[in-house]
Formats: structure tokens, sequence, C-alpha cells
């Protein structure tokens, strides 16, 4: 039961990290305004994160900044939920 417990956690952990860089990667792409990377880091986390608010807001900006206004409207409204 110990190492079932142990294996879970270790698994849990991993994914979080993932999760957090995925994240991470978009808002400093965003950040540093090379919205190009950003796009990618922000539909990748998207793509892997589809409930997770975060992703959708920094993917929302990245189009906003890119101009592409109504893709930015859908992936913010998609986040306010």
């Amino acid at each position: 039961m110990k190492k079932y417990f142990l294996a879970l956690v270790l698994v849990f952990g991993l994914v979080s990290v993932t999760y957090a860089n995925e994240i991470e990667k978009c808002f400093n792409y965003l950040d540093s305004q090379n919205y190009q990377l950003a796009k990618q880091a922000g539909q990748n986390a998207v793509r892997i994160y589809p409930q997770v608010a975060g992703a959708h807001q920094c993917l929302g900006e990245t189009y906003y900044y890119l101009g592409d206004f109504n893709l930015s409207i859908k992936e913010l409204k998609t986040a306010e939920k």
C-alpha cells in the first residue's frame, strides 16, 4: 500500500511540474514579446490541459497581441468559465 501511494504521489508531482512549465513558458514568452513562441506554448498547454484557465488566458492574451481578436475573445471567455 505504501508503494502504491508513493508511486501515485510521484506521478502527480511530475504532472504538476509539466503543467506549471507549459503555462509558465507561455507567460514568459509573452512577457518577452516573443508572440510566436508564446502561441505555440499556449496551444500546447491548452491541448494538454483544456480545463485550466491559465492556459486559455495566456493563449488569449497572445492572440490579442498577434491581432487575432476573435480567437482572443474565445480563449478569454473559456478562461473566464
